[in-house]
């Protein structure tokens, strides 16, 4: 299972600064078979741990017209053995 809370703020049309708080757990850790495609990938394999983990990442978004560009720096907040570690995240977004 994960779970996602993301909180931006609408500094101007150009910019705005992005938080995230991140869960990643597994429910049932089975035989531990890959699925096929999976949000958490790392953790269907058994990479991670039973317990749980929490991220927290920081960035922004700038919109250049119809495109939004978005980065963020991700850590976990967990002492659990993390699959992902520090990590930087980048996506593209296309209005229309």
């Amino acid at each position: 299972m994960s779970w996602h809370l993301r909180g931006d703020y609408y500094s101007n049309e150009i910019f705005s600064p992005v938080v995230e708080v991140n869960g990643y757990h597994v429910l049932d850790e089975g035989d531990n078979a890959p699925l096929p495609f999976s949000g958490v990938e790392v953790l269907s394999r058994g990479g991670g741990s039973s317990e749980g983990v929490v991220t927290a990442a920081v960035g922004g978004e700038a919109r250049l017209g119809s495109v939004g560009l978005r980065a963020a720096y991700e850590s976990p907040l967990t002492d659990n053995e993390d699959p992902f570690g520090w990590r930087l995240t980048f996506s593209a977004v296309w209005g229309f």
